[in-house]
């Protein structure tokens, strides 16, 4: 699960810090929706990143873990603005 929480925060870091949200979202961009999607409050978050991050060999594997979604993820992306791209030239 913690994979996933970190995932989610990757995620929703990147998103508010490229401008792209859209004020009508802003509210799903917050601590507040990742307590709520896991069921954890925020003494349970921090404890659990205490937790790992004093156990650097089972964090790094989460990060491998972390890197591979990630660019899973930007692979896909890349695939779907190349479809658009061949469309638009067609």
């Amino acid at each position: 699960m913690m994979e996933d929480i970190f995932y989610d925060l990757m995620l929703m870091k990147a998103i508010k810090n490229s401008s792209y949200v859209d004020p009508a979202y802003e509210e799903y961009f917050t601590d507040q929706y990742i307590y709520e999607k896991y069921g954890i409050d925020s003494l349970q978050l921090a404890q659990n990143q205490t937790y790992y991050a004093q156990k650097p060999k089972l964090m790094k594997k989460i990060f491998d873990k972390l890197e591979i979604r990630s660019k899973k993820a930007e692979d896909s992306v890349d695939t779907i603005i190349k479809r658009k791209k061949q469309k638009e030239t067609n």
